[in-house]
């Protein structure tokens, strides 16, 4: 990557002395999404977001706990807490969802993708049908004790027609189901001899909750095949997993369509932008374009379309 380039990209830091600051009250930027490479950072901004628009709105900011059993049976206190440990990257369904009316949501699971309803569609919240025996007090922040019947979203696109009774481009989406394991050591005592031994257990357990999260930040690798109309990037290191990847930051910078609609949440490490390109990338590359002048010449030479 050449000089200039490198310090155009540096002069979109909001951090910067010489960027030109977006007013962050009006639109497009108003509605800005982030992209990141840190969960954690996705996580806070996504939460803080939410609570900005209920504190605007009015709106009620619903705790969703997911519906968890094993075997069809409520989890313990144990299983509760190990579940709380371990079950984190195990499963594309959150323990705990909060979510609002008029909320910007992101669907994480395949639903319909005939009808566009498909992991990575978005949409707005526009209502939550209650459980039946959901007992529920007028206040700001609200936990349910029941999973809801439905969540009412209204997709940014759909190919589904629209449902009697609901307004063009509002689809329910219900809870989804996954499965995952969790193991933990427990001391067992043989009936027999009395003595205690240490016992590894596995058990699967279930989880029931609804497929979505909130869409106000993505990481880089969620954010792919998206373009915002404004975006903030954050380039930072994740605190694992080594450094960021030409990849990364490719995906990151590119989600935007031009400099005036993308600025950098901090400084970002020159040095990345000067990684060298992986040899098998460049080797692939290579072969593709073989492929494509082999082709071309065929083509020059026969005049059709080869068969394969």
């Amino acid at each position: 990557m050449q000089q200039k380039h490198v310090d155009m990209v540096k002069l979109l830091s909001l951090i910067h002395n010489e960027v030109d600051k977006p007013n962050f009250e009006q639109d497009p930027w108003a509605s800005c999404s982030l992209v990141t490479p840190r969960h954690v950072v996705r996580e806070s901004w996504n939460e803080e977001s939410l609570h900005s628009h209920c504190h605007t709105t009015g709106h009620t900011l619903f705790h969703f706990p997911s519906d968890d059993s094993i075997q069809g049976r409520a989890l313990t206190m144990t299983e509760q807490l190990i579940v709380a440990n371990q079950s984190r990257q195990r499963t594309q369904l959150q323990r705990t969802l909060k979510l609002a009316i008029g909320m910007r949501v992101l669907v994480t699971l395949n639903i319909k993708t005939e009808l566009d309803l498909a992991n990575g569609a978005k949409g707005t919240i526009v209502g939550i049908i209650l459980h039946p025996d959901e007992e529920v007090t007028p206040s700001p922040t609200v936990v349910l004790r029941y999973t809801p019947i439905c969540i009412l979203v209204k997709l940014d696109r759909t190919r589904m027609s629209k449902l009697p009774g609901l307004d063009d481009r509002v689809i329910p989406i219900e809870p989804a189901k996954k499965s995952f394991t969790i193991s933990y050591s427990a001391e067992i005592r043989d009936r027999d001899s009395h003595d205690v031994q240490l016992t590894k257990i596995q058990k699967t357990v279930q989880r029931r909750q609804f497929p979505i999260t909130g869409a106000y930040a993505f990481t880089d690798y969620r954010s792919q095949g998206q373009t915002f109309k404004s975006v903030i990037v954050d380039l930072a290191k994740p605190p694992t997993g080594g450094d960021l990847s030409l990849f990364n930051i490719y995906v990151a910078l590119s989600r935007s369509s031009g400099r005036n609609t993308i600025r950098l949440l901090r400084e970002v490490d020159e040095t990345m932008l000067y990684k060298s390109i992986d040899h098998q990338l460049t080797l692939e590359d290579e072969r593709l374009h073989r492929l494509n002048e082999e082709t071309m010449n065929w083509w020059t030479t026969h005049g059709s379309i080869p068969n394969h």
